[in-house]
């Protein structure tokens, strides 16, 4: 994925990377949960939502079960904005696959790893990062 938006530099114990500034500070979040993310945009170019890609499923997994933990209305309508049977008229969440080779340290042997690409609505965006401060303080 391309993205042309304005980057900062962002560094989390060992991760560093040019990150947009439009999801810069749920990426800076995401890292301090030891999640690990690759190729993340603030505004994806065919559906305008900030993805951001897991370079793992049990991360994605856990980043899931951490926006959706919360037991109050707003957390009950973004769960099912995020498992796409809400019904408030919101926009949905997108879940897409990928795989990509891992780091490689022989020639005769490749790894494939499975990502997954999170789709976030710019609406969400704000009650996502929140959730991720919460699970970090």
């Amino acid at each position: 994925m391309s993205c042309k938006h304005k980057t900062k530099q962002l560094t989390v114990g060992s991760r560093e990377g040019e990150v947009d500034l439009g999801n810069y500070d749920l990426i800076k979040e995401l890292w301090n949960a030891d999640l690990s993310t690759t190729h993340d945009c603030e505004s994806e170019p065919t559906q305008g939502k900030t993805s951001i890609v897991f370079r793992s499923s049990n991360d994605a997994e856990l980043f899931l079960t951490i926006v959706n933990s919360g037991d109050d209305d707003n957390h009950r309508t973004l769960t099912e904005r995020a498992t796409r049977s809400g019904m408030d008229n919101k926009e949905p969440w997108a879940l897409n696959l990928g795989v990509f080779p891992s780091d490689q340290n022989s020639r005769s042997e490749v790894d494939i790893n499975l990502c997954v690409q999170i789709l976030i609505p710019k609406s969400d965006y704000d009650d996502v990062l929140n959730l991720m401060r919460d699970f970090n303080s």
